[in-house]
C-alpha cells in the first residue's frame, strides 16, 4: 500500500490537492486494433480505482502519467502494424498520427481510459520531450504523411495532443 491513510492524510494537510502515477497505455488498456495490449487490465484498472476512491476521500485526485503514443522503444508490438510507424529515429520508430489507424487506436484507448476509470482527475501526457512518441516528439518534422497533413512540427505534435483532448472531452468533460 504505496498510499496509506496516514500518508494521504499528512499531503492533505500540506495542501497536495493531486498525486501522479505513471502507466502505460499498453499494459493498462486492452485494444482491438493492437491487440497485443492490455494484458494486465482487469488487475491495474482494479488497483487505480481502489487508489482513485482511497485518495478521493483526502481531497486528492489522481492523474496518469502517460508518453503516448508510444514509440517502438519498449513496444515492438507496434512493429506488426506498420502502417502506423511514423518516423525512424535509430532504430526507433515514432507511432504516426496521420494514419488512420493511429487515431482509432488513441481515441479508443483514451475514451476506454477515462470510462474504465470514471473518477480519474485528468491525464499527464508528455508526447514531447521524455522519450519518442508519435511525429510531434521529434526536433525536426521528417515523416512525410505528417508534412503533407499537418505542415509543421508544432502543427504534428497540436493535432496529436488534439485527438487526446477530443477523446477524453467525449467521456470526461469536466
Amino acid at each position: 500500500d504505496y498510499y496509506p491513510e496516514n500518508y494521504l492524510n499528512r499531503l492533505a494537510h500540506d495542501g497536495v490537492n493531486g498525486l501522479w502515477i505513471g502507466t502505460t497505455f499498453r499494459s493498462l488498456l486492452k485494444s482491438k486494433f493492437v491487440k497485443e495490449f492490455g494484458d494486465k487490465q482487469a488487475v491495474q484498472v482494479k488497483k487505480l480505482n481502489s487508489i482513485i476512491k482511497k485518495c478521493k476521500k483526502f481531497g486528492i485526485g489522481i492523474y496518469l502519467f502517460v508518453t503516448e503514443p508510444a514509440s517502438t522503444y519498449d513496444n515492438k508490438a507496434f512493429f506488426n502494424y506498420p502502417e502506423i510507424l511514423g518516423a525512424r529515429h535509430g532504430g526507433i520508430y515514432t507511432i504516426c498520427p496521420s494514419a488512420p489507424l493511429t487515431q482509432a487506436y488513441i481515441e479508443e484507448a483514451t475514451t476506454k481510459l477515462f470510462t474504465l476509470i470514471p473518477d480519474l482527475a485528468g491525464l499527464i501526457n508528455i508526447t514531447s520531450g521524455e522519450s519518442l512518441s508519435g511525429c510531434g516528439s521529434l526536433t525536426k518534422l521528417t515523416c512525410p504523411r505528417c508534412k503533407e497533413k499537418y505542415g509543421t512540427l508544432a502543427g504534428t505534435l497540436t493535432a496529436t495532443e488534439k485527438m487526446f483532448a477530443d477523446a477524453i472531452k467525449k467521456v470526461a468533460p469536466k
